[in-house]
This record gives structure tokens, sequence and C-alpha cells, in this order.
């Protein structure tokens, strides 16, 4: 399938539209995020290493099992996942409204993946619906740490992490 060139549809805490932050300067640390789809159905049968093949070394992928999308992540510390709000002033990385976030249950600031030099941590931000990952709840305000192949599922949406490194899954996930 060919790639589609995506558009930047979300910003890091702190931006506005325009990639600056609340001084006005231009936030270079600024993640750029793109989405492609992935042709794979059913999202039972999700194959890690296809995915995997897609994300490049350095990138941190999102799999949005629901619409097949895979939204590439590059050069962040955290990725906040929710719902954009046009009331609020809620700053978010990931926006999953295009993914029916607000009828899935998903809170506006639901949960952040932040990100060191050798770990990812998943941690719920005290979320209503609340997180699970790999099929078990999360307590509100935890972390855990994530490996590659992970499922996130924030309300109703189901998202699988996936990355390049040390921290990769090799069992097959709870059904």
């Amino acid at each position: 399938m060919d790639e589609k060139p995506a558009e930047d549809r979300a910003y890091i805490d702190g931006t506005n539209s325009k990639g600056k932050d609340e001084t006005g300067i231009p936030d270079k640390s600024k993640a750029r995020i793109t989405t492609q789809p992935v042709c794979i159905a059913p999202p039972e049968n999700i194959d890690i290493n296809s995915i995997l093949a897609k994300v490049p070394p350095g990138a941190f992928g999102l799999f949005i099992v629901n619409s097949g999308d895979l939204l590439l992540v590059e050069r962040v510390e955290r990725i906040t996942l929710g719902r954009q709000a046009e009331d609020a002033g809620t700053a978010i990385s990931i926006d999953l409204t295009p993914y029916g976030g607000e009828q899935s249950g998903v809170s506006r600031r639901h949960a952040v993946i932040l990100v060191s030099q050798d770990m990812y941590l998943l941690q719920d931000l005290g979320s209503t619906n609340g997180t699970r990952l790999n099929a078990v709840n999360m307590l509100p305000n935890s972390s855990q740490v994530l490996r590659s192949g992970d499922m996130i599922q924030l309300g109703l949406i189901r998202i699988q992490v996936v990355f390049h490194g040390p921290r990769t899954r090799t069992e097959p996930l709870p059904k």
C-alpha cells in the first residue's frame, strides 16, 4: 500500500496550532506526528512484525486498531492521549476525536506516555472510563512500563504500541 504523507494534527503540551508555546517562541521539540493507513483485518489477527516494519528506528508507533491507522511519533518526551476540546485549553499530543474518541469514552486528558532514554511509561490521568493495558485495568494516576506490542485501551478505543528496541513483547497478548 502506498504511504500517504500525513498531516500534523496534534501538538505537544503547551504549544498552539502554530507550534509555538505561550511565549510565542517556536517549539523546536514539537513532536512530528504522521498518519499512515495499514491494511490489517481483522484486528484480532494483528501481525506485530508487519506494523513494526512501518515504524522507522527512533519513532514510536501507535496502531489504532479500530481504524487501521498507524500514528508515528518522533522527537517527544511525553505523548498525551485524549480529545481536543474547542472550549477548553486542553493541550494534547494525540487527538482521538477523529477515531470516535468522544463516543468511545475517551477523556479530554485520558493518559500520557512518558518517554525516557531506555523505556516508555503509560500513565492513566484519572480518566473517567479508565485505561487498560493488555486487558488489565490500570489504577487511576498509576504508571506501567510499556513494551512494543502492548495493547492500550482508552474507553472502547484499542491502540497497539510499536517501537524498535529491547522492550519488545514476545508472548501473545491476552484475548
